[in-house]
């Protein structure tokens, strides 16, 4: 058992740096064939460990509420869904962590674990796994409706599906680098973030787009990670106008010209900001290690609704907004939910903790199946 316990601390402290290198932090990523469906479970059960619950995502489960998602105690996959003020967790066996979800209906979704594709039909209540005819891992999706869907990796290769995901095409973008997030406004217009990082410790940062549904992938920009010109955390209203963080994550920038020029709206030299949400092309927010801001404009005006906390407590990664006034925001370790806007925010209750198995059970349940890490 301790030699056990060994592995799993060092799968957490690698766990960790996985999800700090997709986090910003303020400055001071075809059903082939088919497998055993994956069933979340929803033990009753304190956890307290020294280990932690960790959220990376947040996303609309097109039933009026979202889906933050992240990992418990790095032995599963954890689903927290939020609507109407209800709070349902579950975790997933065999899914160390989930990464951003994308539903199509309130009952179709898919997500990845930054290595397998996975499909649920039920509202996320089982996953089924969908292993690419080549074996190819991936680790970002994104859906532009119930039958068109892409997903990336490695490689820089994408695969896209014409057919809720029964047959994967392979698509070429002509660079070797790791696809970290697909967006796609309609069946045909779509961009897709590049990352990759040389032995040299070079790190590149790229941005694609195509406007025939991937049959071909133009390179819009390939850059130094860190550089202004650099953009991450992409999102488009139409095939013309989106936001996006900069290269150096001060900055929230914005193009009309689907992504070949960005302009700054907002930005000051100690921002960090990670993300922006837009459910319209005037109103949108965006978050960060500076807290929360919003615009009603477009972007043209920018004002601050939850500021920095220098003691991290309005740090956030991911932000969300399913309508006008519904809205999430997330960091590692919480989550905040608004009902006006914006116009408050409050913390989303811990009561779905008491629902997740311990670190204990899940380190017991993995010690009798023989599982080593």
């Amino acid at each position: 058992m301790s030699k056990l316990i060994a592995s799993l601390l060092i799968l957490v402290c690698i766990a960790n740096v996985g999800l700090s290198q997709s986090r910003r932090r303020h400055k001071t990523d075809g059903l082939n064939k088919r497998t055993k469906p994956v069933r979340p479970t929803t033990n009753t059960i304190d956890s307290k460990s020294i280990v932690s619950l960790s959220f990376s995502h947040v996303t609309p489960d097109r039933n009026g509420g979202v889906w933050i998602t992240g990992t418990a105690w790095a032995l599963r996959g954890l689903e927290v869904n939020d609507r109407d003020g209800r709070t349902k967790a579950i975790t997933i066996p065999g899914v160390w962590t989930v990464s951003e979800p994308y539903f199509v209906t309130a009952d179709i979704g898919w997500m990845t674990d930054f290595r397998r594709l996975y499909r649920t039909v039920d509202r996320g209540n089982s996953w089924q796994r969908v292993v690419m005819a080549d074996g190819a891992e991936v680790r970002c999706v994104h859906f532009s409706d119930v039958h068109n869907g892409w997903t990336g990796g490695w490689d820089g290769v994408i695969y896209h599906t014409t057919d809720a995901g029964q047959t994967w095409r392979k698509q070429k973008t002509n660079l070797d680098y790791e696809i970290q997030q697909i967006f796609f406004v309609d069946a045909l217009h779509g961009w897709a973030t590049a990352f990759v990082c040389y032995p040299d410790l070079r790190r590149m940062a790229a941005l694609l787009r195509t406007s025939d549904g991937g049959a071909r992938w133009e390179v819009l920009s390939n850059v130094e990670a860190d550089s202004p010109s650099a953009v991450s955390s992409l999102d488009f209203v139409s095939a013309n106008e989106g936001w996006a963080i900069d290269g150096r994550q001060n900055n929230i920038v914005h193009t009309v010209d689907g992504g070949k020029t960005w302009t700054i709206q907002q930005g000051r030299k100690d921002h960090g900001w990670n993300s922006v949400s837009f459910i319209n092309s005037r109103e949108g927010w965006a978050i960060g290690g500076d807290g929360i801001t919003h615009t009603s404009d477009g972007g043209e005006k920018w004002d601050f609704q939850l500021d920095y906390n220098p003691g991290g407590e309005n740090y956030f990664d991911t932000v969300a907004f399913t309508d006008a006034k519904h809205g999430w925001a997330i960091g590692a370790t919480g989550a905040l939910r608004t009902t006006d806007g914006g116009a408050t925010w409050r913390r989303i209750p811990d009561d779905w903790k008491q629902t997740i198995p311990s670190f204990q059970m899940l380190l017991e349940e993995s010690a009798a199946k023989g599982i080593s890490k």
